[in-house]
């Protein structure tokens, strides 16, 4: 794992980015679990993330933590130990026919690079 300072600039960078146009920002990142040994991935932050600067954080993880719940796993516990990343950092609005936009190859590109440091890390 890297040193606590690597973590800390790479969700500043992620934080400051501003590449995709087409996109509600800003890019959600929460500081990630120094010693997670796993790493999961969703598409994208909802469209209320950004309130709490994590992910998971609301529809997508109410659904996602009441499975663990019925494993015996608290929200807590899981995010303590688990990294949450998503494939694209910010939320890429609604789409036409309801639901969120499934995000734009272009936009999966922008963001790769995080996800990329990410699974080097």
């Amino acid at each position: 794992m890297p040193p606590a300072r690597s973590l800390t600039a790479h969700v500043a960078a992620i934080r400051a980015c501003r590449l995709c146009p087409s996109v509600v920002a800003p890019p959600i990142a929460a500081a990630p679990v120094a010693k997670a040994r796993l790493l999961l991935v969703g598409q994208a932050p909802g469209p209320h993330e950004h309130k709490s600067r994590r992910l998971f954080a609301y529809t997508a993880g109410r659904r996602l933590f009441a499975w663990f719940a019925g494993l015996g796993v608290t929200e807590e516990d899981f995010r303590s130990r688990v990294w949450m990343s998503a494939v694209l950092r910010c939320f890429p609005g609604r789409a036409q026919q309801g639901g969120d936009r499934v995000p734009a190859p272009v936009e999966i590109a922008a963001c790769a690079p995080f996800l990329t440091r990410e699974f080097e890390m």
